[in-house]
This record gives C-alpha cells, sequence and structure tokens, in this order.
C-alpha cells in the first residue's frame, strides 16, 4: 500500500526536481541509501561503531564497505 508524503521545498530546489518529477520515489530511495552511508561512515570514522556495525546501519554488505 502506497502512502502519501507531503514535503515543503524551497523554489529553487522545487526546480531542480522538476526534471524528475516522475521518479521522485527512485531519488528519495537513492538520497536515502546516500545519508545512510554518510551517516554509518561518520559513526565509524568518529570510532563510535565497528566497520561491520557501520555495513549494517548502511545496509550494505562489507566488502560493499570496503
Amino acid at each position: 500500500m502506497m502512502q502519501t508524503l507531503t514535503l515543503e521545498v524551497s523554489e529553487s530546489l522545487l526546480d531542480e526536481l522538476q526534471p524528475y518529477r516522475d521518479n521522485l520515489d527512485d531519488l528519495l530511495v537513492v538520497g536515502l541509501r546516500q545519508v545512510k552511508l554518510e551517516s554509518a561512515l561518520a559513526l565509524f570514522k568518529r570510532g563510535d561503531i565497528s566497520l561491520w556495525k557501520a555495513a549494517r546501519m548502511a545496509g550494505i554488505s562489507l566488502f560493499e564497505l570496503l
């Protein structure tokens, strides 16, 4: 079941999103994957989590993270 999400964005971001209007769900998936990876790597770099935990947090294999 699909749900509706309403976002308020700046006019400049709306203009940038226009070419991707039909694929916003794909854009969100890619963006979420990137945010998860960057967050996991930041925690790893600070020494807060292991490399294995960072891979799990990012949703990728340890091999992919390496």
